[in-house]
């Protein structure tokens, strides 16, 4: 889908396919090049406080490798349990989450999905959990719980 998308004036779909591989190749490419810090200020120390009490995971609509690679970056792989994407499943996120949920034991009523965007929300509510809005993301929602008033206070 990502593939139609950016390359919309490209008839076959192996071709799509193949220039769609080759971004993600030359993304990661440059994104271990890379020197600088490419976290959210401060997310680094979070996660490592958060998983001194609780059991983390990772669900993104990235490419395969992808979370891998930024973990390794971050220096953060050992405190994140297992993590599933869009890149291994070829599902939605929501379905996404719901497996790696599943093969994790993860009770839905006890689950907070951290997330920035409504597709974020929606994907959480597929899945049954509870969505958390981190304000410092990409996206813009309304009427939210938010990390910094709700789930900071609780876990710190």
């Amino acid at each position: 889908i990502i593939a139609d998308h950016i390359f919309f004036d490209v008839d076959e779909q192996s071709k799509k396919d193949e220039l769609l591989e080759l971004c993600c190749k030359y993304e990661h490419e440059c994104l271990e090049a890379n020197e600088e810090d490419i976290s959210f200020e401060g997310i680094v120390d979070t996660i490592k406080q958060l998983s001194g009490k609780y059991r983390l995971f990772i669900v993104s609509n990235c490419q395969k490798g992808y979370i891998e690679l930024v973990t390794s970056k971050l220096n953060i792989t050992g405190l994140i349990e297992d993590y599933l994407c869009f890149g291994d499943t070829g599902l939605s996120k929501g379905e996404t989450m719901s497996m790696l949920m599943e093969r994790n034991g993860l009770d839905a009523d006890e689950t907070v999905y951290v997330g920035d965007t409504a597709g974020d929300k929606k994907a959480t509510e597929d899945a049954k959990a509870t969505f958390v809005y981190a304000d410092y993301g990409f996206g813009e929602l309304q009427n939210e719980k938010y990390v910094g008033d709700l789930l900071y206070q609780k876990m710190f």
